[in-house]
């Protein structure tokens, strides 16, 4: 196998690139045909296919973005492939055009109608049994997550608190005042921290904290409104106070 990579290669995407390449461009390629004989006994996972298999590749821990690009790009390799099971009647929703292609999907129903103990039973890190995120897991996610991630979710948790001290002597309901539009979240994208991106792209971003329960999304007269789900100590601490 590969024990170490090249100086230049050090990003997970450089690796996965790296990795398809020797895929599809073996060193035997290069050999006469005498010593490709010899360099296929010595090192016969040089011209082997690899397959993966994946239970639940839609499961909480696999449906980021990122990983789901990652093995979007390796089975791009022709040696390359994949079997994953999904849970979700449409879990091929959180595929954009471009991974999908990637994939190229086989589609088999195998559905076995049994109840879902063995997944149900594993709680994810970010919970203890409830629907608050743990001091641990919002360090955990934010340290896997990008730059422009961590500033998206410092900006919406600096505009939450700062709505929740103003609200504090009103008799409203704090989580719905405290909450951003999504339009107003991307015009401060656009115009005070000149990051810049699409709605879709935009979209895409959070999906990466609502699948870790750091972002709750609910819909009012059509409009979007993001807040965060935690308590103010853990938004201050963890979040506004984080640095890599």
């Amino acid at each position: 196998g590969i024990d170490s990579f090249p100086k230049g290669v050090q990003s997970l995407y450089s690796k996965c690139k790296y990795i398809t390449e020797i895929c599809d461009n073996p060193p035997l390629m290069f050999l006469k045909d005498k010593d490709k004989e010899e360099g296929r006994k010595k090192h016969p996972f040089l011209t082997s296919h690899l397959v993966i298999f994946m239970h639940s590749i839609d499961g909480e821990n696999a449906r980021t973005n990122e990983t789901q690009d990652l093995l979007s790009m390796l089975v791009m390799a022709k040696r390359i492939h994949i079997v994953a099971s999904v849970n979700h009647l449409n879990a091929h929703l959180m595929w954009d055009a471009e991974q999908q292609d990637r994939f190229n999907w086989l589609w088999k129903n195998a559905t076995t109608f049994k109840p879902m103990r063995t997944e149900m039973a594993n709680k994810s890190i970010m919970t203890n049994g409830t629907a608050a995120t743990t001091s641990y897991g919002t360090t955990h996610v934010l340290n896997s997550l990008t730059p422009h991630h961590v500033q998206l979710l410092k900006l919406l948790a600096e505009h939450q608190l700062k709505l929740e001290e103003e609200n504090k002597s009103k008799s409203r309901n704090r989580k719905e005042n405290s909450a951003m539009q999504f339009h107003d979240l991307f015009d401060i994208c656009r115009d005070i921290i000149s990051f810049s991106c699409t709605e879709q792209q935009l979209k895409k971003l959070l999906r990466e904290f609502t699948d870790h329960k750091l972002i709750e999304i609910k819909r009012a007269d059509g409009t979007e409104w993001l807040s965060i789900p935690l308590s103010r100590d853990i938004i201050q601490r963890d979040i506004i106070d984080y640095d890599r």
